[in-house]
């Protein structure tokens, strides 16, 4: 470590129990997140952590969105096929009350 850097004085118990427990509030939580996250701490460490909290929050959301968007899709195109699957079955059948 370089003489120049001066080391951190730890976050204490309290401080992260205080910090955990206004984490857990829906909405101010999330909001305190973003302040914490962008420089709205003196320590290194909490504002590190929250930023890895934005970062697994955000990559969680678009794997959300991408899930639904897939499943979705494929949801929407067995609708298509079971449709198109229907239509050809019914004409199949009308076809064959010819022959009767």
């Amino acid at each position: 470590m370089n003489s120049n850097q001066k080391l951190e004085k730890p976050v204490s118990v309290g401080n992260w129990m205080l910090t955990i427990i206004i984490f857990s509030i829906p909405v101010v939580g999330f909001i305190m997140m973003i302040v914490w996250a962008l420089g709205g701490t003196s320590s290194v460490s909490k504002r590190n952590y929250f930023r890895a909290s934005l970062l697994l929050l955000f990559i969680g959301l678009v794997a959300v969105i991408l899930l639904i968007l897939a499943f979705g899709g494929l949801a929407m195109l067995t609708m298509i096929f079971t449709a198109l699957y229907d239509d050809v079955i019914s004409r199949w059948f009308a076809w064959l009350e010819h022959f009767k």
